[in-house]
């Protein structure tokens, strides 16, 4: 009895392994969906899949038999209610059907759960989960390798952007042996690419058609998006949001127009932002449990994010600081936390900077080089004055909520780097209502909802920051840091560079989660408190999470159709 027990203990258990299982899951859907138009037979495998699998994950305990039981009856029953509408009303174009499909087996699995008073919040957690995973995995479905992206150009043998640098590695398999200033995005760092080529070969190697390997990169994304998520729900775990505060946090997060996007974009983006946040929940982790496992893991976040993105850079000042914190803390393990310290930099820095030393030592490419736009360009806002800039809020700007751009039938290039954030975070620069107008009424909700969000996260770092007892003061630190140093380099980037194209949300992503987590935090610091005050404020930020969240939904479902 005690053999079995101890080999039952040593035995390996996917749910302790939730990166690896998303990997999975993402692999599935490129096997269903990379080398053929879907199916609704695909698409009900994959979703079965998808959600037994995270149901599993998301259990109370290993010895839950009972709830995985009733989750896989439930399911089934609704698999078995809806296959025959499925294989009667499928369109192949209609990639949206998908995430609605998701819905439909999430509300009948709350339900079940509500009917039998099981629903709490780790599984409101995990559905919200499906859902947005299946709203990306419908993106990534809709959307080929050549829309809505960003410095990619085409995969037809042209000499720049991320296509070409990820075409070059896959030919040669070795670093670009030229200056890398000579080819427009060759400048940064190879590890997405690296990574694109060898997902590339392997694909090949499968047999799978070379444009069909194209579009497979974007499941790379996915996962890249999808870890991005988990990784935001575990830093809202390690900051102890509860109930209603973890659940509007992680669905502003879950539902964000932006990890959306970024899951189907095929350049280097969403990989550092996981980098990122995973460098940010690490750091969290080792301030509690100072071990060398923890601050290597630290370590690795930020030097391959950097060898991913020079950008992720960002993160390692507040790191510093919550390293110079714990040992002013801890004086009597001083010799102990400052050799970890050391290992910390012979991992993370060789890693970070090789890339620009490099460049710069055989090419003396500058360390801080970006190549930049000519002033001839039409997109050239330096005419603008600074005062314009930063505080022209005329309402004229809002009168369409979409990036205005020439390019894409804008009347105008924007030129206020807040507002442009706000209207990119929810469209990016393509998305409007001239090129999908069946999203004229979700789209303007979506986006006022999302500036409520964006307004209320800056207001509640502040005031959370400030507030006595709302976190442990180095975690204040940490984020007060974070925050100031990614919004000063937004900022300072998009005066260096007065282009519309460099003001998009996607150089400040990570302080979407930052922003989600202190709403989050707010509301749970709310918990118990009965003042009519209190309860409106609760109520509405749960009613605009709502609004967002469903016009989110919505509007990426109407553009997919």
């Amino acid at each position: 009895m005690g053999d079995t027990i101890k080999n039952e203990h040593k035995s390996f258990n996917l749910a302790k392994h939730p990166i690896l299982m998303l990997g999975l899951i993402c692999l599935c859907s490129a096997v269903i969906f990379g080398t053929k138009p879907f199916s609704g037979t695909g698409i009900i495998f994959l979703l079965c899949v998808i959600f037994f699998i995270i149901i599993i994950t998301f259990s109370q305990s290993k010895t839950d038999e009972k709830f995985k039981v009733t989750a896989v009856k439930s399911s089934g029953y609704a698999i078995l209610f809806f296959i025959g509408y499925c294989i009667i009303s499928i369109q192949q174009k209609s990639g949206a059907f998908l995430f609605l499909f998701a819905v439909f087996l999430a509300v009948i699995y709350g339900l079940y759960c509500y009917i039998n008073d099981t629903l709490d919040t780790k599984k409101v957690i995990m559905i919200l989960f499906i859902l947005a995973f299946a709203l990306k995995l419908a993106y990534v479905l809709y959307t080929t390798v050549h829309q809505r992206q960003h410095d990619v150009e085409n995969f037809d043998g042209a000499s720049r952007g991320h296509a070409a640098y990820i075409l070059y590695i896959l030919n040669h398999w070795y670093l670009p042996d030229f200056d890398v200033r000579m080819h427009w995005q060759f400048y940064h760092p190879p590890l997405h690419h690296f990574i694109a080529a060898i997902w590339l070969k392997i694909q090949s190697n499968l047999g799978i058609a070379t444009e069909a390997s194209y579009e497979g990169l974007q499941y790379l994304s996915l996962f890249y998006s999808s870890i991005s998520m988990y990784l935001s729900y575990r830093i809202m775990q390690e900051l102890r949001l509860r109930r209603t505060g973890l659940i509007v946090a992680f669905a502003i997060v879950a539902f964000h127009p932006t990890f959306i996007i970024l899951a189907g974009s095929v350049n280097n983006d969403i990989l550092s932002v996981a980098f990122m946040l995973g460098a940010i929940l690490n750091t969290l982790v080792w301030y509690k449990n100072q071990t060398i496992k923890n601050i290597l893991k630290i370590a690795l976040c930020i030097g391959l994010g950097m060898l991913t993105k020079l950008s992720v850079w960002m993160v390692a000042p507040a790191v510093a600081i919550v390293f110079i914190i714990v040992l002013i803390q801890n004086r009597d393990k001083f010799k102990k936390l400052i050799l970890q310290m050391l290992a910390f930099g012979v991992v993370s820095i060789p890693i970070g900077l090789f890339w620009s030393v490099r460049n710069y030592l055989m090419y003396k490419v500058p360390f801080t080089y970006v190549p930049e736009l000519s002033k001839t360009s039409s997109q050239y806002i330096g005419n603008y004055s600074v005062l314009d800039r930063l505080f022209d809020f005329n309402f004229s700007q809002f009168e369409s909520v979409y990036t205005q751009f020439v390019f894409y039938s804008g009347k105008y290039f924007e030129y206020n780097p807040t507002i442009a954030l706000f209207k990119t975070a929810m469209f990016d620069e393509v998305i409007n209502d001239t090129y999908y107008p069946e999203i004229k009424y979700s789209g303007i909700v979506l986006f006022w909802s999302g500036v409520v969000l964006a307004l209320l996260g800056f207001i509640a770092i502040i005031y959370m920051l400030i507030r006595k007892k709302s976190m442990k003061p180095a975690f204040k630190v940490f984020f007060a840091t974070l925050t100031a140093i990614i919004l000063a380099s937004y900022y300072i980037f998009c005066f260096k560079f007065p282009f519309t194209c460099t003001q998009n949300v996607r150089y400040v992503v990570p302080l979407i989660t930052v922003g989600a987590v202190f709403i989050g935090l707010w509301l749970t610091k709310t918990l118990g408190k009965k003042t009519k005050s209190v309860k409106v404020f609760r109520i509405a930020v749960c009613a605009i999470t709502v609004c967002f969240c469903i016009s989110s939904a919505i509007t990426y479902t109407l553009i997919g159709i």
